[in-house]
């Protein structure tokens, strides 16, 4: 299913009050009566906490108002506060509206939300596939651009107060566009990849996941606790296991982007590792005999010709192959025989 997905007006209210909010705490009468009052709007709902994050940010990069100390005290509050509780639901309570703050101020406060989130850019529910072997290219609303990768899956969530995709499978890479004040965010096997304006690739290992950073920065999350696991430089790759332990160390972004080219590199990579890499391109199974296991192999391959990658395996290492067979390979020390 794709197709534009339109805030609900709750979504609409958070932000034109959250507007408001900021109008009012910045203003010189604001008080500790004004904090409290923010501070119970804030708690009332997710939701407020992310439009408040959402128009803060928007104000700073339009420079129509600096960030006030007392905004981001209770924003952080909140914020703490909803990670303890894990208050993803309403609180049953009367809502506290945002204070009135003089007819000029909230027409600013309207006009900067409707200029920022023009309905008919800003969302976007969207899956995108890969088959064995293929990949894609497509362009996201805010003009940021996304790669995928060979079977791979992405589920894309543009709204009010976020971009999102989700990794369910595979590998892509985002080039993310600047401007948006939206937080753009990567979701996958219970972590988070935050980006600001940057060039990065997330990938869906089977055991754990792999982040590298080509420009800009990243931070990676635990999806529960909203707790650092890492920050990346470029060149950097992240290793990520199901436990969330992270080992990271610099890169070759030549290969680690090679497959963008349809290309696979290897550097005195094991050869059990190398046909694994194979195997995401093509549906051959191919049988490594045990005296071969600990051989290494170097070179560039084109990522869906297996064929090209056993002939020059046999032409300079004592392998052969033979195909046992449809789609069906073993390795062995010796001469190669192709056929079944």
């Amino acid at each position: 299913m794709t197709g534009p997905r339109l805030g609900t007006p709750a979504d609409e209210t958070a932000l034109r009050d959250a507007a408001a909010w900021m109008v009012r705490m910045a203003a010189p009468g604001s008080g500790a009566a004004d904090r409290e009052a923010l501070r119970r709007w804030l708690a009332e709902h997710p939701r407020n906490l992310a439009a408040m994050d959402l128009v803060e940010r928007s104000w700073r990069m339009a420079g129509d108002l600096e960030g006030t100390p007392g905004v981001q005290a209770e924003r952080a509050r909140a914020r703490r506060l909803r990670l303890a509780t894990a208050a993803d639901t309403p609180r049953r309570q009367r809502p506290w509206r945002a204070p009135a703050a003089g007819a000029g101020a909230l027409a600013l406060a309207a006009a900067l939300v409707l200029a920022l989130f023009p309905p008919v850019n800003y969302g976007l529910d969207a899956v995108h596939r890969t088959a064995m072997g293929q990949s894609l290219e497509t362009s996201l609303p805010d003009g940021s651009r996304v790669r995928l990768n060979t079977d791979t899956e992405l589920h894309i969530d543009y709204g009010w107060f976020g971009r999102h995709v989700a990794l369910a499978r595979g590998e892509a890479e985002f080039v993310v566009a600047h401007g948006d004040p939206r937080a753009f965010t990567v979701s996958v096997n219970g972590i988070e990849v935050r980006a600001t304006g940057t060039v990065f690739t997330v990938r869906d290992t089977g055991e754990g996941t792999r982040v590298f950073l080509l420009e800009g920065g990243v931070r990676i999350l635990n999806d529960d606790d909203d707790r650092t696991l890492a920050v990346l430089r470029p060149g950097e790759r992240a290793e990520l296991d199901r436990t969330g332990v992270v080992a990271l160390a610099p890169a070759d972004a030549a290969a680690e982007r090679a497959w963008l080219a349809g290309q696979l590199v290897f550097r005195n990579t094991p050869l059990p590792d190398a046909l694994a890499e194979f195997a995401r391109y093509t549906h051959a199974d191919v049988q490594v005999a045990a005296p071969l296991r600990d051989l290494s192999v170097s070179g560039v391959y084109r990522a869906t010709d297996l064929q090209a990658f056993l002939d020059a395996l046999s032409r300079i290492h004592p392998v052969g192959w033979r195909q046992t067979g449809p789609g069906q390979v073993v390795l062995e020390p010796g001469a190669a025989s192709k056929g079944p």
